[in-house]
């Protein structure tokens, strides 16, 4: 049901964005809490990696990001029987399209997995709402379809980017890019039509114009 109404607010356009300030070290123990002991329970290996140049904090939408992180780890421990899921956050020194932000001042935050994979001519069919991968050992896994599809969405919201690599039965690799800091889009305002210079000299209603 979050899914749906999260999924109506953002085709409505009234998805609202709130800035936090966010410690890296914080994001990290909220992923092991939430997602150790799911992974032991698998057998699979928990990676958390930082990098040194990552800034210790960001600012951006805490609960949104979350989100999309939790969308992510979810479907990667769901879909894997075996191996390792790995965060991996890095600056992104390359330019990366839709992302409101320069070189350098980007954040790639990379959740890997070892699992089924996704074949590539079904790869853009994940992210569109309500679709899933047909057939094939994903279907046994079920979900509502809409996951990857609103963190895209709110990729964007926040001003970043949601990208996937993926080789069948080898793995995926979810990329979220975010700006290190939160840039609210430029609105694109409707100019105004312009109004017509005054005439110097107006003509009057139920008067005859004099002539000189």
């Amino acid at each position: 049901i979050n899914e749906i109404l999260d999924l109506a607010k953002i085709e409505s356009g009234t998805m609202a964005v709130e800035i936090n300030v966010i410690q890296l070290a914080d994001l990290r123990d909220y992923v092991v809490r939430s997602f150790e002991q799911m992974a032991q329970e698998k057998g699979l290996s928990l990676e958390i990696q930082i990098a040194d140049e990552a800034p210790a904090v960001i600012e951006t939408d805490d609960m949104r990001l979350r989100q999309v992180l939790r969308n992510l780890l979810s479907n990667a421990l769901k879909f894997t029987e075996q191996g390792t899921v790995r965060l991996r956050v890095e600056v992104c020194d390359a330019e990366v399209w839709g992302v409101r932000a320069e070189p350098g001042n980007i954040l790639a935050f990379q959740v890997e997995d070892t699992g089924i994979g996704i074949p590539e001519d079904k790869q853009q069919i994940v992210f569109e709402a309500f679709q899933q991968v047909d057939g094939g050992p994903a279907r046994r896994y079920g979900g509502t379809g809409l996951g990857l599809s609103i963190s895209r969405e709110i990729a964007a919201l926040l001003g970043g980017a949601l990208e996937l690599e993926s080789t069948q039965g080898e793995g995926s690799t979810f990329t979220l890019y975010l700006p290190f800091r939160y840039s609210a889009p430029i609105s694109r305002r409707a100019t105004p039509p312009s109004l017509p210079s005054p005439d110097p000299h107006p003509v009057h209603r139920g008067e005859r114009p004099h002539r000189l």
